[in-house]
């Protein structure tokens, strides 16, 4: 036996009320056997249960049997323990569980089941002797229509005949299915809140806080899908108390939040955009996942350059730098080459003054007719068309990226990098608990974060206030954007990095042993299969999108009409020419230049 067990690499486990446990694989159990040797049999039935609890590989789906030395309760009405014994074994949501009993009794059959008398022959009853009787609950007979634990049966009986050789008496499966495949309209109670795409409240739900219901999402089309295909009725719980919505484990090994709900039986089922987190406690099981979601850095959108600057940001500044020194180099030359050709100082030429030089050549950049006569030497002439045509090349060039510039003034520089974001300074706002399933978020790098107890607000103050970044998911970014945050143009007013944060699945979590499970299982790879995750994703987003097409906000539209906002940057040039212009004039009244 011990070689079959290593070769098969089955879990083989030894376990008694001193907690001294053998571990095998980790691969979770498939059955149990429980010896009870002491009167107070339910302690001792919940010491050894809370020492199999302990362990990853324990598993309250398993089968469970259950052995009682006939020492430890009296021989009148034995099912009255083995009810204890199922009840407490439901309490830990253990259903598959048949107790063992030794009988004294000559007779084969006792009182307790009057239809299995009929169905053998009085010699046969005589013939044989019984050694153990097996009880446990048997659906339809013990279990109430919601799976309530009311009574043991007898289901078998262990015999021997002359030859010491034993054998069940009745041919039937010892651990037979339980779970019906309708619930009658039984209540199923789920941990859920407002969290769009996944769940949206229904607007007049907020007026009872005691209650709480839904209209839509992506999450409830799919628990309406299971609790039609089950026929459950869904009762929702009241939202958790507190900003740890999600829930995050305390130091007592509890949970607070919708999973702590879970966790505390008060609610069967927890959904709500929950990523999986059934690998941080072993007191909970998560459903096969069916939305991939992503996690990323949103951004508040570059914010564009001002107006007033369009008439420099033709040119970088490299260029500029370069045309000065061109200009200045230029009209030094023309000024050298005037002067030393007018050697008799003939004042009444433009270009033999410093100031007139330049301004004649400046004259020509502006497009402008220069001022004076120029010398007839044919290299100064020369120099001059030269400058005419560079000037020309410069203009068009300038006069053509201008009105682009004007109209559009571009944005300033995006981050788009997680270093970036980093050493950008900006504060950073985190899901609450998510710090739970992403622990590097708590790290030195992410000293500037805040838990965000109201994602709305946090991603109000990234639309239009800036300088906040949130981690964000892609569902639920992606719907808030088409609901609220796109401009009349149809742009985002949220921006993200294009690489991903992390990779999340999402899923429905219970406690562990639950044995809707499985059934929720095999209706979820229905629906993965159809393709509704997808179907229903995209419906919620186009009825988002035409709800909001109505109220549009304008943000950071582009225009096409121009208006004063355009010419700033040349108002404020002629603002500057002004004042200059201003200040030469009481410079000169004062000085009394005429």
């Amino acid at each position: 036996m011990e070689e079959l067990h290593r070769l098969e690499g089955w879990p083989f486990l030894v376990c008694n009320t001193c907690y001294e446990v053998k571990q095998g694989t980790r691969r979770k159990h498939s059955s149990y056997i429980l010896l009870l040797r002491t009167p107070d049999f339910i302690r001792e039935t919940r010491n050894q249960l809370t020492a199999l609890k302990d362990l990853p590989e324990w598993n309250p789906r398993a089968n469970f049997v259950v052995i009682l030395k006939q020492s430890i309760f009296p021989p009148t009405k034995p099912s009255d323990f083995v009810d204890e014994i199922l009840t407490e074994f439901s309490n830990w949501n253990a259903m598959y569980v048949i107790v063992l009993l030794p009988t004294k009794i000559s007779k084969l059959l006792s009182t307790e089941n009057e239809t299995n008398k009929k169905s053998i022959k009085r010699s046969e009853i005589e013939e044989f002797l019984p050694i153990l009787k097996v009880y446990s609950s048997a659906p339809g007979e013990s279990f109430d229509l919601c799976g309530k634990v009311t009574k043991a049966s007898l289901i078998n009986v262990w015999v021997s005949g002359a030859n010491d050789e034993g054998y069940f008496l009745y041919k039937m499966p010892l651990f037979r299915q339980k779970i019906l495949g309708t619930f009658h309209g039984c209540p199923i109670r789920v941990s859920a809140f407002d969290y769009r795409p996944f769940f949206i409240q229904d607007i007049n739900s907020g007026k009872n806080k005691d209650t709480i219901s839904f209209d839509d999402g992506l999450e409830f089309r799919l628990l309406n899908t299971i609790s039609k295909s089950t026929n459950m009725s869904v009762v929702f719980d009241s939202i958790p108390v507190g900003g740890d919505l999600w829930g995050r484990p305390l130091e007592n090994g509890s949970w607070t939040g919708i999973l702590g709900r879970v966790l505390s039986g008060s609610s069967d089922v927890a959904m709500c955009s929950l990523y999986y987190v059934c690998h941080l406690s072993n007191d909970f099981e998560c459903s096969k996942p069916y939305v991939f979601d992503k996690t990323s850095w949103c951004l508040p959108c570059p914010r564009p350059f001002p107006h007033w600057l369009s008439l420099t940001r033709v040119f970088k500044l490299d260029l500029w730098l370069v045309f000065i020194l061109s200009y200045v180099i230029y009209a030094s030359l023309m000024w050298i080459s005037a002067t030393l050709n007018n050697m008799q100082g003939n004042k009444e030429l433009s270009y033999t003054s410093v100031s007139k030089c330049f301004l004649n050549l400046w004259a020509v950049i502006l497009g402008a007719a220069a001022h004076g006569k120029i010398p007839r030497k044919s290299v100064i002439r020369t120099s001059f068309v030269l400058w005419v045509l560079y000037s020309l090349v410069l203009n068009v060039v300038y006069q053509t990226f201008l009105t682009t510039f004007l109209i559009q003034p571009g944005f300033e520089h995006e981050i788009s990098t997680v270093n970036e974001l980093l050493e950008s300074g900006m504060e950073m706002g985190l899901p609450t608990t998510v710090d739970t399933v992403l622990p590097e978020l708590t790290s030195k790098l992410y000293i500037r974060r805040t838990f965000c107890t109201d994602m709305s607000t946090c991603f109000h103050r990234l639309a239009f206030e800036g300088n906040f970044a949130v981690l964000c998911s892609k569902y639920n970014t992606e719907y808030d954007v088409a609901r609220k945050y796109t401009d009349s143009n149809g742009k985002s007013l949220i921006c993200h990095l294009k690489e991903d944060f992390s990779l999340q699945f999402i899923t429905l979590t219970v406690r562990k042993g639950s044995h809707l499970l499985d059934k929720f299982n095999r209706i979820i790879s229905h629906v993965l299969e159809a393709g509704l995750m997808n179907t229903w994703w995209k419906n919620l987003k186009y009825k988002a999108t035409l709800r909001a097409a109505s109220a549009f906000t304008g943000h950071n539209s582009k225009h096409t009409a121009m208006t004063t906002q355009h010419f700033q940057s040349a108002l404020f040039v002629l603002a500057i020419g002004l004042i200059l212009a201003m200040l030469c004039f009481v410079w000169e009244r004062l000085h009394g230049v005429e």
